[in-house]
This record gives structure tokens, sequence and C-alpha cells, in this order.
């Protein structure tokens, strides 16, 4: 929470990556303290067929964040690459 309240100047897609994290990860630890297990609820099927993983809302919070943020240093590592610049230096 520390780290999240330090990048507040940070783009909005960042601090949403973040806050998406760290309320999965406590809503697993909410979990995990009061039933002494992880809580998962939802199953996703169509007819017959199943998807193999039953997950939470929590799961799909981490899931998320983690796609948005490793999207993010993707992008941010294609920019830099794409101007020519040092590291630490940003485009005008």
């Amino acid at each position: 929470m520390i780290y999240l309240y330090r990048m507040r100047q940070s783009p909005f897609a960042f601090r949403l990556a973040l806050a998406l994290i760290l309320g999965g990860a406590v809503g697993n630890l909410i979990d995990r303290l009061a039933y002494g297990k992880v809580v998962d609820f939802i199953e996703i099927g169509f007819a017959g067929w199943r998807w193999p993983y039953i997950f939470n809302i929590a799961d799909i919070g981490v899931t998320l964040g983690m796609i948005i943020l490793i999207a993010l240093t993707l992008f941010e590592r294609n920019e830099k690459e794409s101007t020519n610049l040092p590291s630490g230096y940003e485009a005008e």
C-alpha cells in the first residue's frame, strides 16, 4: 500500500494494475485467515464442457492486474526502443 501511495503520480493504468493485484492479494488473505483456505466459487462451462479451473473475484483481480502490468511494461520497452534514447531519458 505504501508503494501504491508513492506511485500516485504514475499513469492511471499502472496504479490500476497495482491496485488490482493488491486487492486480489488482500481478498485471498482474508479468505485464508477467515476460513483457513481460499474459497473459489466461480466455475465456467457450457453444456458438458467445463473450464478446468474454479476461481474467485480476487483471482480475477490479480490476473487482470498482472496482464495490465505486463502490457504496460512491454509497451514502455517498445516505446523506448523506437525513440533510440538511452535509458532514463524521456522523449519530448
